[in-house]
């Protein structure tokens, strides 16, 4: 895990909880992450096409983590860190060899999420706009199984969210709609060629966190 990302994190929460106008708690949430199903070749030095790679689709991600803020009348400033977990599927012909390893393939993802989130209050509504940071902390792709793959996986990256918030006395209810700057597949080369699968992903979630 990141020692920097470790550092803001402490920052931010501790920035965020010092006055009667912070708020700490606890959040989970649960996602679906969105793209367009796309597939890609892989072609070898002789020109010649060996396997067709089909992104199928994600599995609902699940986080859990904690989240602060700060109101500044009728603004506010909120931080997340949040635990997530989902799994990609991958769909891999050959036109090689007839016993593919286990054509329907399955990557594991694990992250470290933080969130910048702000905007306006308006009555028991909060809403906001930021950044969000995603940081691998684990992964895992059956892809390993076959030659061709090379990965060159970024251990960040990084979007841009909208949400929706309502607060219930300590309860909070949230929407959150993500555009992820990343493209699906973009960690999968054929040697130093990307596959190249053109879907973009965005996400929408809903949280529910508790305060104190």
């Amino acid at each position: 895990m990141n020692k920097n990302i470790l550092i803001i994190v402490a920052f931010l929460l501790a920035g965020l909880s010092t006055s009667a106008q912070n708020k700490l708690g606890i959040k989970v949430s649960a996602g679906h992450i969105m793209a367009d199903e796309t597939s890609a070749l892989i072609i070898n030095e002789d020109n010649r096409i060996t396997h067709d790679i089909s992104f199928m689709e994600y599995t609902p991600a699940k986080s859990v983590g904690m989240y602060a803020n700060k109101d500044f009348g009728f603004l506010f400033v909120q931080g997340e860190v949040m635990y997530t977990n989902y799994s990609t599927k991958y769909l891999v012909r050959s036109y090689i060899d007839e016993n593919v390893p286990t054509p329907n393939i399955t990557e594991e993802n694990n992250n470290l999420d933080l969130h910048i989130i702000g905007g306006i209050k308006v009555n028991n509504f909060r809403i906001g706009v930021g950044p969000v940071l995603h940081k691998s902390i684990d992964f895992n792709s059956g892809l390993q199984n076959f030659d061709f793959y090379n990965e060159k996986r970024r251990d960040t990256n990084m979007g841009f969210q909208a949400m929706i918030a309502y607060d219930l006395g300590p309860v909070r209810i949230d929407v959150k709609y993500e555009d992820n700057f990343s493209k699906v597949g973009d960690h999968i080369y054929n040697d130093s060629n990307q596959t190249k699968f053109k879907s973009d992903i965005s996400a929408l979630s809903l949280g529910l966190g508790i305060g104190f």
